[in-house]
């Protein structure tokens, strides 16, 4: 009975010991799992960056194209769940200045949940990503949704960034939340007081 109690010792020392490891240099694997939050050091740095980033983020009317945009029923949608797809649209989003996004997730049979769709889209164009398909190749999106010179526009997105972060340690960097917008503007932020918003003078 020692003996057993030795081993089983002996093996969850080297389970823990394995977890750190990961933990350290592949964090992103255990995201996915839900074993570990987000690393603290990571998001301690991050929250720490946040004024100089801030600092350096160009002007909103600058990023913003005072053009209409196309009708709707104009833009054309892409399924993406290839890896080839998914570099076909960071090309085409290239030297784009304003990019929406959002995320669909759920959390049916899973305690933690998992993201199942990323929505990209910019004028006249809209991609549906299959994040289950292509979960391990989502860290392609760190460049666009980190560089600051992007404006992404999130309604709601306070629990997009959330799925982000925690399935792929992914951070959005210059978001204009239109909800969050429409609450500034004395509205409860759904879709009417959006639109009023955006139609009233700065």
């Amino acid at each position: 009975m020692p003996a057993v109690l030795a081993g089983v010792g002996v093996a969850v020392c080297v389970w823990k010991g394995a977890l750190r490891w990961l933990r350290r240099h592949y964090p992103q694997l255990l995201f996915r799992r839900g074993y570990y939050p987000a690393p603290v050091d990571s998001l301690a740095q991050h929250l720490a960056t946040v004024d100089a980033v801030q600092a350096s983020v160009p002007a909103l009317s600058a990023l913003l194209d005072p053009t209409p945009p196309p009708p709707l029923c104009a833009a054309v949608t892409t399924w993406v769940a290839t890896l080839r797809g998914l570099r076909a649209m960071l090309r085409d989003l290239q030297g784009c200045g304003v990019v929406a996004v959002d995320l669909e997730a759920h959390s049916v049979y899973s305690y933690h949940g998992i993201t199942c769709l990323v929505q990209v889209a910019r004028r006249g164009r809209c991609w549906v990503i299959d994040a289950v398909a292509l979960h391990d190749h989502m860290l392609l999106l760190r460049p666009l949704l980190e560089d600051r010179r992007v404006l992404k526009l999130m309604h709601s997105g306070g629990n997009d960034m959330q799925w982000l972060l925690r399935d792929w340690g992914l951070r959005c960097v210059t978001v204009l939340d239109t909800e969050q917008l429409a609450l500034v503007r004395g509205g409860v932020g759904g879709c009417r007081d959006v639109c009023e918003a955006a139609q009233q003078p700065d």
